[in-house]
């Protein structure tokens, strides 16, 4: 990526100057700060060390349900940019600098990051990025309930903020190739205003393909990947309410019964659901039974069932919904996995 946004000579490429085109442009440092808390998040801005108060910032972004990629252009005469966040929430954000050098402070640690190089912020913890005055990188986002429910539709009970990226610093070539290469190619999706991205399928691959690029480099993946009996330190009443809707995801079952179930209060299932799965009892039904419908669907022949007659007997009833929630989750119409198989 970083070849491809930047020039053999270091100077602004023609690619970075196409992504300025059509993006937001702002040259007060208020409104910068202003308007980079309403497009990604809340953050403290600072600019240090300056000889004047002109500026010029650029922001361009692409958003695909659950995942967006920023593109953040700095040109001033500032020495140092600083970026503070107190509370990131429990969204993963990966920090892909395009030139110069950034300086990452977190969990009592340092590290300089080069354009050859990227983080992956630990979910929840504050961080302070410095950037040289004239400064361009790329914000990857993964929103913590999309991740949420890509870890549970995979089997792999853990939530975001369970997730920790090891030297936090990586290196484009050597752990990062896959993913520089989609993130690159998303960038020039953003200068071409490519078709593609209104297809929802390719939009979902494409979500699936990064958050598996990026939860790859997390050992905490790898190991509940590597366990055959997964959630086995949840505690007893969250086994017990999990268990109970695995067995019954064809019944209408509703979250009194989850509670009863547990043998617990309402206040401590949810509680629990949250602390130690990312979701609640519902969402987590429904996904399950999302999950059922798409294992169904798979291995049944195109002439054995119907997708109205699976969905119906999960308890999903209206189809609507129904098709664009396993899409959203599988990255394919419910119709494409069934003719998917072969007669």
């Amino acid at each position: 990526m970083n070849a491809l946004l930047s020039n053999r000579n270091g100077s602004p490429s023609d690619l970075c100057l196409e992504l300025r085109k059509g993006a937001t442009s702002i040259q007060a440092e208020p409104a910068i700060k202003g308007y980079v808390d309403d497009a990604v998040m809340p953050h403290e801005l600072a600019f240090t060390g300056q000889r004047s108060r002109k500026m010029d910032f650029w922001h361009k972004s692409v958003e695909i349900d659950g995942l967006s990629l920023h593109y953040f252009d700095y040109q001033s005469d500032a020495e140092t940019i600083t970026v503070n966040l107190d509370d990131p929430g429990s969204n993963l954000i990966l920090k892909l600098p395009l030139n110069g050098s950034t300086r990452l402070t977190t969990g009592g640690r340092e590290w300089m990051i080069s354009p050859r190089e990227f983080c992956v912020l630990q979910p929840g913890v504050p961080f302070q990025v410095d950037m040289e005055g004239s400064s361009r990188h790329l914000t990857l986002v993964l929103e913590a309930d999309w991740v949420s429910n890509y870890l549970l539709s995979h089997s792999c009970h853990l939530r975001p903020e369970d997730l920790s990226f090891g030297s936090q610093i990586f290196n484009l070539q050597t752990n990062g190739l896959l993913l520089s290469s989609v993130v690159s190619g998303l960038s020039n999706c953003l200068i071409h205003s490519d078709r593609a991205l209104d297809n929802k399928s390719v939009v979902t691959h494409l979500k699936q393909l990064i958050t598996s690029a990026v939860l790859d480099l997390s050992p905490e993946f790898h190991k509940a990947n590597a366990h055959s009996t997964l959630g086995q330190n949840l505690p007893d009443h969250i086994r017990r309410a999990r268990q109970f809707i695995e067995d019954h995801l064809t019944d209408d079952i509703k979250l009194h019964d989850i509670v009863n179930a547990s043998g617990m209060t309402k206040r401590t299932v949810q509680a629990g659901f949250r602390m130690h799965l990312g979701t609640t009892p519902l969402s987590y039904l429904k996904l399950m039974r999302l999950k059922a419908t798409h294992d169904r669907l798979q291995a049944a022949r195109p002439h054995d069932c119907t997708v109205t007659q699976v969905a119906m007997e999960y308890g999903f009833f209206h189809l609507s919904n129904f098709s664009q929630d396993f899409r959203k989750t599988f990255g394919a119409s419910p119709s494409d996995i069934l003719n998917r198989t072969e007669v």
